[in-house]
């Protein structure tokens, strides 16, 4: 989500956020409240797509705004567990995020990369 969202218009980011979230929201086990995590992972597409003219600026933009999208969801995870939907300790949220930077370190570049090749092609 985040490579399509920082390549591309704020309407991309939050339609394939929004798709994401559905497929997260009705995947056994899913999400509690139905459509509370494609809500969120929409969000933060469209957020990741508002956020492209700067992620340009640097190669290390885009690992941090996919690091603060990381945190806004498992911020409203959080929240949500706080709200007695669902549970949520500090420390799998951290140990989430961790892996999710991880990740992000070698994948985004790849996906960037393809995404970048295939709109190219797109255009051509």
């Amino acid at each position: 989500m985040a490579a399509g969202a920082l390549l591309h218009r704020p309407s991309t980011g939050l339609l394939v956020g929004l798709a994401g979230g559905w497929l997260l929201d009705l995947v056994p086990p899913g999400a509690a409240p139905l459509g509370g995590t494609a809500l969120t992972y929409a969000a933060v597409g469209l957020a990741l797509g508002l956020a492209r003219r700067v992620s340009a600026a640097s190669p290390v933009l885009p690992w941090l705004l996919t690091g603060a999208a990381a945190a806004a969801v498992l911020g409203v995870r959080w929240v949500a567990s706080a709200a007695g939907v669902g549970r949520a300790l500090p420390t799998d949220l951290l140990w989430s995020w961790g892996m999710t930077m991880l990740v992000a370190v070698v994948v985004l570049p790849v996906l960037m990369a393809t995404e970048r090749r295939l709109a190219d092609r797109g255009r051509a």
